[in-house]
């Protein structure tokens, strides 16, 4: 099969049915790169930033980029 071939997963699944829904989430859960123990939690990635919604400047929300 393609995937082996190549080291991908692979899995049959049905939202219509719910056919291995969970378990493919937890198959890509489990392949997720584990953080490093002085990383912070909600950091934003290796940089360590993250974004709060409240230091957002008030003109930059709700497509303040587009308005006219």
């Amino acid at each position: 099969m393609y995937a082996e071939e190549n080291g991908l997963s692979f899995m049959e699944t049905s939202a219509k049915t719910n056919y291995n829904v969970n378990e493919v989430f937890r198959l890509i859960a489990q392949k997720l790169p584990k953080p490093s123990p002085n990383a912070v939690a909600g950091a934003g990635g290796a940089g360590g930033k993250g974004i709060v919604l409240d230091e957002v400047p008030q003109d930059s929300r709700n497509g303040g980029c587009c308005k006219s």
